[in-house]
């Protein structure tokens, strides 16, 4: 939009213009960019074939800056396409920031909405589909960010969700609030992986290579749960929920021998936990309390020992107290000593 005092300062400088040509040349000019149907703007411009279309070298306060009210996309790339390799991308952004004192967002979003309806306020929606095969050794990820920290730093987030409820929710209405949700879902077609391969709604992985070293722990998985009061419902820093065919609720793979324990739990802070498991039931049943294969004396928790003298019962559980093998006799029916 050009104002009033603006196309005068235009006028002015072409008034400056000695020639009387050229001073006809750049309003004929200036009339070929400017739009006829709404007073004081400029029609679209459409670019050739350049190296740069438009740079701005010098510095200024905003760049590009769209205020008016648009009847599709502020900003459109259809059908656009741009050059291959990780040295590219349809909007590429490079730069090293200086040393200095103050905070720096490279994308930053600021909205306020009011959405009803049962509609959607998306921060960014990207859909992704392959358009052939990719082959054996191809990927697909819609969202990759890295960070290298050669340097001192307090803290490092490659991605990180906050949901902050402030308003009071009517009952019966909301439903879930979630900082980060992972899903998949297989179609009714066959899936067959690499021995290797899986499907994860969530995976966390951590690595430390030779030589490396860590004061602190390293998990791979953490849930941290703080309620300040004693709420109504359940709060759990962990929740397994098995549905249709889930053949366990925590699954433990040990791949190593140098390890301590498959489950441990761990009293601080002068803590009182009244029950270190706990098995109950609102429905249904519990069969089992435990399972075990039978093993070898001294090497397997569960073994059979003919020195076992107990009647009605031929195994023995083995278990460590502080260091010392203790063992607990396993009987074979309710008859115990009879």
């Amino acid at each position: 939009m050009i104002t009033e005092r603006n196309k005068h300062k235009i006028e002015q400088w072409i008034k400056e213009v000695p020639s009387h040509r050229g001073r006809r040349a750049l309003r004929g000019c200036m009339a070929i960019f400017m739009n006829d149907d709404v007073a004081n703007t400029f029609k679209g411009i459409v670019f050739g074939a350049n190296t740069t279309n438009i740079s701005m070298p010098a510095a200024s306060t905003t760049a590009i800056s769209i205020t008016g009210a648009m009847t599709g996309s502020v900003l459109s790339m259809v059908g656009a396409s741009w050059a291959t390799g990780f040295g590219a991308g349809a909007i590429y952004i490079t730069r090293t920031i200086a040393s200095q004192a103050a905070s720096s967002v490279i994308e930053r979003r600021d909205i306020t909405a009011t959405i009803t309806g049962g509609n959607y306020l998306m921060g960014s929606y990207n859909t992704y589909t392959t358009g052939a095969s990719f082959g054996a050794t191809g990927f697909i990820i819609g969202h990759y960010s890295k960070i290298t920290v050669a340097h001192l730093l307090q803290e490092s987030y490659a991605v990180r969700g906050q949901v902050c409820i402030t308003g009071a929710q009517p009952g019966n209405t909301s439903n879930q609030h979630i900082g980060v949700f992972g899903a998949v879902e297989i179609s009714a077609v066959a899936l067959a992986s690499a021995d290797t391969g899986g499907c994860y709604g969530v995976l966390g992985t951590t690595n430390l290579a030779v030589g490396g070293t860590a004061d602190q722990p390293l998990l791979a998985g953490y849930f941290d749960s703080n309620p300040l009061a004693n709420i109504t419902g359940l709060t759990c820093a962990v929740r397994a929920r098995m549905q249709g065919y889930t053949d366990y609720g925590l699954d433990i793979l040990c791949q190593t021998t140098n390890n301590v324990a498959g489950i441990r739990i761990l009293t601080t802070d002068s803590a009182v936990l009244d029950v270190g498991i706990e098995f109950s039931h609102a429905s249904g049943h519990i069969t089992n309390a435990m399972e075990f294969t039978a093993g070898t004396s001294g090497l397997d928790c569960l073994f059979a020992n003919a020195a076992i003298t107990a009647v009605n019962t031929s195994h023995a559980l083995q278990i460590d107290i502080e260091g010392t093998p203790h063992y607990i006799p396993v009987f074979s029916d309710l008859s115990w000593g009879s």
